[in-house]
């Protein structure tokens, strides 16, 4: 029974999917076609209720319907001959280090820098880490996301390629973070939210490293790597100014991810099934994913309250521990990072500490379509060691904190190739979290990350120069 069930929510995920980008697709390439059309029909349908006979003017208005339909359908056969035309094409990560990037004053004077942390490249602070886990930020909500030129040329190909694919997506309500995470943004005490969908996600974020090229033309028609920032040539090669948060055209919905440690010492992880669309077949986080925009609910304009919402949320769907209360499930912000191979996409990490030994909660038929099974990491912690670590106390035993951080270094010198690059951003933070706990600022290390500095900000005007 469980075999059909799972085979059932696969199914219905994948009609579910296919049918919203489908929609999706048809909306962008002829909104007004669809508008016309509409607009026969209601009339047809309003002149038959109105007067049942036929008449001249509904035998013309339904002509008139037809030939719109027959229209649509051939400039849909249309569309899809010259898209088809389009070849994707995937970019090297590594073309990222080529490049030369400026951050702006704001981004400077909060201490950002960009890391390679093993091909995986994000603009992240110290400083603004250490400010997150005790932040009293407050949000706002900023009406909807507006498509830009690029989003509205490239989508509909993107869409086309993605009907073609098998992986699970969504058009779900999601959340834009319009802010950035600086000195200054802390003093305000306010950042700005507005409403996006995972599909605007998949025409911008997700192709950063995708170029287009035009088989008839022979050109290349869409470069992902070159859309991170605004281009600048007055420097001996182009320099990329990264966009903020408030410029960005991209969806730049909220990614969430947590690390579950129980009081019997264990770090759950979840394997990703080779359906999802991110990190098909890796480890990944306890509970991770996207901010809903239902997570917004309850939440009293706290950013740290909405975080925290929607990583138990995903913790609780991903493990299957919906009977758990917020009582038994205290999660801390640990982190925050733009990834720049998903062109600056905003992602918060966290810790949670579940009030119960490791038995796994049973996972419904429906959640397993996402996760294959889970894994986990052995902390030699006692109940009392536990509890320091929920509470945050500021004196948290050294040895202790070098203990777990030596079984994390084991566990990802043994398991990198499987990690997710969210899963292994997570367990990077929560080594610079243990480090920052019971220290003040000057006593952490210069590079708590221990990724390389791919480049250093400087001074306005001067290049950032390569680590």
């Amino acid at each position: 029974m469980n075999g059909k069930a799972h085979i059932f929510w696969e199914r219905y995920h994948h009609l579910r999917g296919k049918s919203q980008r489908f929609i999706r697709f048809v909306a962008l390439a002829w909104q007004w076609w669809l508008i016309s059309a509409a607009v026969f029909a209601v009339r047809l349908v309003v002149d038959f209720c109105l007067n049942p006979r036929i008449s001249v003017t509904k035998v013309l208005i339904a002509l008139t319907l037809l030939g719109e339909i027959a229209a649509l359908l051939r400039e849909y056969a249309g569309k899809r001959h010259a898209l088809s035309q389009l070849e994707f094409c995937r970019i090297d990560p590594r073309e990222l280090a080529r490049l030369s990037f400026r951050l702006n004053e704001s981004y400077r004077s909060s201490c950002y820098d960009i890391l390679n942390c093993h091909g995986l490249y994000v603009l992240y602070s110290p400083v603004i880490n250490r400010r997150l886990p005790a932040n009293s930020l407050a949000f706002k909500k900023k009406g909807q996301l507006r498509k830009s030129r690029i989003f509205l040329t490239i989508a509909p190909a993107v869409l086309l390629k993605s009907l073609q694919e098998s992986s699970i997506v969504f058009k779900e309500a999601k959340v834009r973070l319009c802010t950035d995470l600086t000195n200054e943004t802390f003093e305000h005490g306010i950042v700005y939210l507005q409403k996006t969908d995972y599909l605007a996600s998949s025409c911008t974020n997700e192709i950063t490293l995708t170029k287009v090229v035009s088989k008839e033309l022979g050109c290349e028609i869409f470069n992902g790597v070159r859309n991170i920032g605004r281009i600048t040539n007055d420097c001996a090669q182009p320099a990329y100014h990264v966009f903020t948060l408030q410029e960005s055209p991209c969806s730049n919905h909220i990614g969430i991810s947590t690390l579950a440690i129980t009081k019997d010492g264990r770090i759950i992880l979840t394997k990703q099934s080779p359906k999802k669309a991110q990190s098909p077949g890796l480890l990944a986080p306890s509970g991770s994913g996207s901010a809903n925009w239902s997570d917004l609910k309850h939440t009293k304009d706290s950013l740290n309250r909405f975080l925290q919402n929607a990583m138990v949320r995903e913790l609780q769907e991903e493990l299957g521990f919906k009977h758990f209360k917020y009582q038994q499930l205290r999660t801390i912000i640990i982190g925050f990072a733009r990834i720049l191979n998903r062109r600056g996409k905003p992602e918060f990490f966290g810790v949670t500490f579940l009030d119960t030994p490791a038995a796994l909660g049973k996972v419904s038929a429906r959640e397993r379509v996402f996760t294959e099974g889970f894994e986990e990491i052995n902390i030699p912690i006692t109940e009392t060691d536990w509890q320091a670590l929920a509470t945050a106390e500021p004196k948290i035993d050294e040895e202790l904190k070098q203990e777990i951080t030596r079984g994390i270094n084991i566990f990802i010198a043994e398991n990198r190739v499987r990690l997710s690059p969210s899963l292994y951003l997570n367990l990077l933070f929560l080594k610079e979290w243990l480090r920052g706990t019971g220290h003040t600022a000057d006593e952490l290390p210069e590079n708590p990350m221990e990724c390389s500095s791919l480049y250093r900000a400087k001074s306005e005007g001067e290049k950032l120069c390569e680590g």
